[in-house]
């Protein structure tokens, strides 16, 4: 029976040790991985092998940062699958352990990840040796849909720090997304903490038969954990990283726009869209923005090969509207950026630096563009665009009714003739 088959990154047998403390530059190729009955089978253009179920003693251990780094550097993914498992010994008679990277699209990790948990069971799986009491109770609140802050905050005894600490655990072990949303790991983990002893034993509040009845007393809001309307954004260059959150109208004065030489757009799934910048240092940097239509935009301004009057038209929207600053960031000149600026407005797609409803629908055919290129068939947000658009529609309905009211004005008190 075949579970699952997908395209990824391998590094065979590299030595435990290695992954334990620090590794070199694993030897990465791309690969066909399927997850059988027996084991996983790694097809590589020049070999096949397989690594039995029975030879896997962990999966996912607890990594070094250096050595975490080092995997998503030269690989260029930050998701990642670590199997350590067993193989004959040439000298001797012990077997000795080695562990076998796979890297690639957060999708496939996750899923081939959840197959291996679904098969092996508990016992391959470290995670459920770090996940303390906090992180169990997070995970379980989420689950049953509690995200309001002061209600999780209620339940961590009023300390915010701690509801946060436990919250980027989750994250960083793949657990929630950025969102708060369960990822598939998390769902299956989810569903074995609910039977650790350690858990029932402890002297905290029994989430399994007391959370519903504790909610009740609450007034339920909409308001998301953690996430506003800032886009997290991650630089990585070598071992050095950088992390962030930055307002849409900002992010022209953190991020170095005039050194990106390449954008993608990645659909992550269960996290969202995401966009991947590398630059001419080798640094590369990822951004995760509240709503899609801010990926979408930056990715078609950091186009040079793109049209310069939706260039112009991508920069007023992410907020870039001093004339100094469009001519930096687009390399141009001023009788350019003028005379473009003047056809821009004669189309009645711009109106005194302000994207007209018309300008907004161009770049919502641009959205739409991109999505079917990159085959997205999902939704994507665009709040962004929609509060444009209303505000837009607000404008016409205010101009009217001042209009009105000054005509009223000059009716109500003209002179008679």
């Amino acid at each position: 029976m075949l579970y699952y088959e997908g395209e990824l990154l391998v590094a065979i047998d590299v030595p435990y040790v290695s992954t334990t403390f620090a590794i070199e530059k694993p030897t990465w190729g791309k690969c066909n991985v399927k997850l059988t009955r027996e084991g996983l089978e790694i097809k590589l253009p020049t070999e096949i092998f397989t690594i039995p179920f029975t030879t896997i003693e962990l999966i996912n251990r607890a990594l070094p940062h250096s050595v975490m780094n080092n995997i998503q550097f030269t690989s260029k993914y930050s998701s990642f699958i670590v199997i350590d498992h067993k193989k004959n010994a040439t000298i001797g008679y012990e077997d000795i352990l080695f562990s076998t990277l796979l890297a690639g699209n957060q999708t496939e990790i996750y899923k081939l990840r959840y197959f291996l948990m679904a098969i092996l069971g508990l016992q391959v799986d470290p995670l459920l040796k770090d996940l303390n009491v906090e992180e169990a109770r997070l995970l379980s609140l989420l689950d049953d849909n509690v995200r309001n802050v002061e209600q999780l905050t209620a339940i961590f005894d009023e300390n915010k720090d701690l509801l946060y600490r436990t919250f980027y655990a989750l994250v960083s072990k793949s657990l929630v997304d950025d969102r708060a949303t369960l990822t598939p790991s998390g769902l299956s983990i989810l569903n074995k903490v609910k039977g650790i002893n350690e858990v029932k034993k402890s002297n905290e509040t029994e989430l399994n038969e007391k959370i519903d009845e504790v909610v009740k007393l609450w007034d339920d809001s909409d308001r998301s954990i953690i996430v506003d309307k800032k886009n997290k954004v991650y630089l990585k260059y070598d071992e050095s990283t950088l992390s962030g959150s930055v307002l849409t109208e900002d992010m022209w004065r953190c991020l170095p726009i005039k050194d990106i030489k390449e954008a993608k757009i990645e659909d992550l799934r269960e996290s969202g869209l995401g966009l991947i910048m590398f630059t001419m240092y080798d640094s590369t940097i990822f951004l995760r923005a509240y709503d899609d239509s801010v990926i979408f935009t930056l990715k078609g301004l950091l186009d040079k090969k793109e049209d310069i009057q939706m260039r112009i038209l991508y920069c007023l929207y992410l907020g870039i509207v001093e004339e100094t600053s469009i001519l930096s960031i687009l390399d141009i000149k001023p009788h350019t950026f003028l005379e473009q600026y003047q056809q821009m407005e004669k189309m009645g797609v711009l109106d005194n630096r302000i994207i007209s409803n018309k300008g907004l629908d161009l770049i919502r055919k641009m959205i739409k563009g991109y999505c079917t290129v990159l085959l997205i068939y999902k939704d994507v947000s665009t709040r962004r665009l929609e509060q444009m658009r209303m505000d837009n529609t607000k404008k016409v309905v205010m101009d009217k009714l001042k209009q009105k009211h000054e005509k009223s004005k000059t009716t109500r008190f003209a002179t008679p003739q």
